[in-house]
């Protein structure tokens, strides 16, 4: 759930750039002591966000474990 949350703050339009970067820190942290993660719940999480989130949260966990930058 904290990784759904920061995923929110993350793409989030209304938030200033410098924030937005502060949560993708936080969400590339927190990927990165995760050894494992629920991946179903993490896709849930994600389509609460938005229509559409499960993937796109899916997608930027595997970025962060591949050490790629996160698209914000």
């Amino acid at each position: 759930m904290a990784l759904a949350l920061k995923f929110a703050s993350m793409i989030s339009l209304t938030l200033r750039v410098k924030d937005r970067y502060i949560d993708a820190h936080d969400f590339i942290g927190l990927v990165q002591h995760s050894r494992t993660l629920d991946q179903q719940k993490l896709i849930a999480f994600g389509e609460i966000v938005y229509a559409g989130g499960g993937a796109e949260i899916t997608k930027m966990v595997d970025d962060a474990r591949a050490g790629r930058q996160l698209a914000l």
